[in-house]
């Protein structure tokens, strides 16, 4: 791989957008009274998920009990957040942005479960601590990246008391943290380009509608989530389907899915698309029914594989 950075999300969907997000998605905002002045506190811990690594260690499936949002997917490792701090507030412009003083118990911390290992153990990464100094506080944590054969979190972290902020690289694997800037452009990815391979014909954009309206799950080029926007567990039905037939246990959690994606160092367009189009097939067909569409004449033909796929994009240049 060298240099070149791959990315596990084409959008970016696991965001923690500020202290406030996470209030909202668990219920740990306290406060405090102290001469009139309220200062708010918020406590994030999200337990361990589900977990499965499976077909030769190429995929994962991640089931989160309490629904979507704060893990993040790697190569070696799944991470969630354990945070105890002074809440931040951002205003909508961004301008005014308020950072209370740190106090000596506050923590931003990683714990992130091994892939590798069996029972997937954890190790925590003390942020602050990696960072040896109080002077700003964690405020959103974007994605997780792998590049150079480790995983990595970006954070933005805000200066205490004023409206300066920077963004830092924490490596997961080895500990530590490092500059963001030698990353490069991290919407550059090979997700990226996966999906625009198959997006020929329409074909991506028709099997996300597929997806959706059969089975209420959202398809991406490597991985398959819920709909953040539409999300209703109780609609996730795939028990008439091959992966259900193969992977009973999985299919059972299926109504709590995070995320189930090919890991970012065996990712292939090709066997993610084939793989897909077998899973989430009616039990005992080989292929959902996808079509690839001729801008000019609007005909139709069905798309058995990416190697089909391939063949219709060079017999329809335009």
């Amino acid at each position: 791989m060298g240099k070149k950075i791959k990315i596990l999300f084409c959008i970016l969907l696991v965001t923690i957008a500020s202290a406030g997000f996470l209030l909202l998605r668990k219920s740990g905002q306290k406060q405090t009274q102290n001469n009139s002045e309220v200062v708010k506190y918020v406590d994030v811990k999200f337990e361990k998920p589900t977990i499965h690594v499976f077909d030769d260690n190429k995929f994962v499936f991640v089931a989160q009990k309490d629904g979507f949002g704060g893990i993040a997917f790697g190569q070696d490792y799944i991470s969630v957040f354990d945070v105890h701090q002074k809440q931040i507030n951002i205003s909508r412009d961004k301008e005014q942005i308020v950072s209370p003083k740190m106090v000596k118990d506050e923590y931003f911390n990683i714990i992130s479960y091994d892939l590798n290992a069996a029972g997937f153990p954890s190790k925590k990464t003390e942020v602050y601590q990696l960072l040896g100094e109080k002077e700003y506080r964690g405020s959103h944590v974007i994605n997780q990246y792998y590049a150079d054969n480790k995983d990595y979190i970006p954070v933005t972290l805000y200066k205490v008391g004023n409206n300066a902020s920077k963004d830092i690289m924490v490596d997961i694997t080895n500990q530590k943290v490092e500059n963001i800037d030698k990353f490069g452009d991290l919407q550059k990815t090979n997700f990226s380009y996966g999906g625009l391979e198959l997006g020929k014909g329409g074909v991506f954009d028709s099997l996300r509608k597929l997806m959706e309206e059969k089975y209420h799950l959202n398809f991406a080029a490597g991985y398959i989530n819920t709909n953040i926007a539409n999300r209703d567990p109780e609609k996730i039905d795939i028990s008439n389907t091959n992966f259900a037939q193969d992977y009973p246990e999985m299919a059972k959690d299926i109504k709590n899915l995070a995320r189930l994606y090919m890991r970012p160092n065996q990712y292939s367009t090709k066997e993610w698309f084939d793989t897909v189009l077998h899973w989430f097939a009616p039990r005992g067909e080989d292929v959902l029914e996808i079509y690839a569409t001729d801008p000019k004449s609007g005909e139709k033909t069905q798309i058995k594989s990416y190697d089909e796929l391939m063949v219709w994009s060079a017999n329809h240049p335009e």
